[in-house]
């Protein structure tokens, strides 16, 4: 999977992150960065939940969808989709 995505951070300097399969770890390392310097980013915490649910680490991509919902937006249907998925795949 290659996932592109643009972040923001400080509403100037766009960030490029280009996510693939060797270069997953460093792709999360700087969507954490990203959301640890701006906590309610809803695009740089989405995009680390759904990079989260790439990797099989639910528990934080479940952490990362419900902070959007309760702290962000909590009419944002896709959040929402993808919180049920994954929630259907946890046992």
């Amino acid at each position: 999977m290659v996932l592109f995505a643009v972040i923001d951070i400080f509403g100037s300097i766009p960030i490029i992150l280009n996510i693939k399969n060797n270069k997953i770890v460093d792709g999360l390392l700087n969507l954490e960065k990203s959301v640890e310097l701006k906590p309610n980013y809803k695009e740089a915490r989405f995009a680390l939940g759904l990079t989260q649910m790439d990797v099989k680490n639910f528990d934080k991509a479940i952490e990362n969808f419900i902070y959007i919902l309760e702290y962000i937006d909590p009419n944002d249907e896709l959040t929402k989709k993808y919180l049920t998925e994954i929630q259907h795949k946890m046992p």
